[in-house]
């Protein structure tokens, strides 16, 4: 009876470790660059663009699970660059902008969270051609989405060369943009989390020359040898969305084509969020003077690291001498007048928050600032 009982728990226990542990399935392009070629030239037959050797829009199986492409994805082994699928981005001033998009079929589960790496080398073919590089380069982006249709809709009449996906351009629970401002060619590790409220079931990973301003240039290049998905116990994703273009220089507010759709998350599910009090300074010399020339501004996000907010309550300046802290404090809530400055602010879509002032001689302020943000 006691063997008997001790077996149970030990059954049980294995049982429980099974459950709980992070479940990873990982997708090698390395497996499918051996049909690239003989002795196996059916295995792209059907899948859309079988005349290119290579993934198509039509589903074909790879480690178990569907996989599609739109664009030029060429599929390379080791004997010529790396065992990967490449993805290719390119784009500049008069000419045609081109990006390459891969979907997975996958079952993505409401109330879990999903680590996804991307594993690869970033390249150019800029270097590839033996030149250098313009000063207006810009290495692409990835834009990666739990959706819930695998199929790629694009309506380009040859999905297997170069061709633009009409990607949208968004961050959120479901919706990740990887700007990479490195532009060294080398190994790269991408990492992006997703904790869904409801089943998706796909991914889709686009390369895209983004922002789509016509003063850069494009031509991105990236390898990417596999693609890991870890299902873990869920986790609420953090607040902060990253919706800029750190790939790409600020440009001023309102610019042509850096708009990114953002929807900021709730902290905790059925719960509100805690307040937060965020205290900073802002000096003469961080104001920024407004594109239209009427006033100055300053990004908080430029001044205030790892920022996070779901909802602005109020941001106030501190009235009394900076570094007297005995003294009373007036606390003037903007919109509002300091120091013959009108202070006011807005909360963007982005989770950044833009101050903003004016005066009659339409000068910074010639003394430092100590504001106040409460938020959730």
């Amino acid at each position: 009876m006691k063997i008997s009982k001790a077996l149970i728990i030990t059954c049980f226990l294995l049982c429980f470790l099974c459950t709980t542990k992070a479940q990873t399935i990982t997708i090698n392009f390395k497996d499918a660059t051996k049909y690239g070629s003989h002795p196996n030239p059916h295995y792209f037959d059907n899948s859309g663009c079988g005349l290119y050797n290579r993934f198509g829009p039509n589903p074909t199986p790879l480690n178990g699970y569907n996989i599609r492409t739109v664009g030029n994805t060429w599929i390379s082994d080791a004997s010529t660059i790396i065992a990967a699928i490449n993805m290719y981005a390119s784009g500049k001033k008069n000419s045609n902008y081109n990006n390459s998009t891969i979907s997975v079929e996958y079952p993505f589960k409401a109330n879990k969270t999903y680590k996804v790496e991307l594993n690869g080398i970033k390249d150019d073919q800029v270097w590839m051609g033996g030149t250098t590089r313009p000063s207006n380069f810009l290495t692409p982006v990835l834009w990666l989405k739990l959706d819930n249709n695998p199929e790629i809709i694009s309506n380009a009449q040859n999905k297997c060369i170069e061709s633009h996906y009409e990607v949208e351009k968004k961050v959120d629970r479901y919706s990740i943009l990887i700007a990479d401002e490195n532009k060294s060619i080398g190994s790269r590790n991408y990492t992006a989390k997703f904790s869904p409220l409801e089943d998706r079931n796909s991914i889709k990973i686009t390369y895209d020359p983004s922002p789509a301003d016509p003063n850069f240039q494009f031509d991105g290049i990236f390898r990417l040898t596999n693609i890991k998905i870890t299902e873990l116990p869920y986790e609420e994703i953090p607040t902060r969305i990253i919706a800029t273009y750190k790939n790409a220089p600020r440009p001023p507010r309102g610019t042509p084509g850096y708009d990114i759709i953002s929807e900021v998350t709730s902290t905790e599910r059925g719960s509100t969020p805690r307040s937060i009090t965020k205290k900073f300074t802002i000096t003469p010399s961080q104001w920024a003077l407004d594109t239209d020339g009427n006033g100055y501004s300053v990004y908080l996000s430029d001044l205030v690291p790892d920022l996070s907010i779901s909802k602005l309550s109020n941001v106030i300046v501190y009235g009394n001498v900076t570094g007297l802290p005995r003294q009373p404090i007036e606390q003037i809530v903007l919109p509002g007048a300091f120091e013959n400055n009108n202070y006011t602010y807005q909360f963007l879509s982005s989770g950044d928050v833009v101050i903003t002032i004016n005066n009659v001689s339409n000068t910074q302020p010639s003394n430092k600032v100590d504001f106040a943000l409460f938020y959730n």
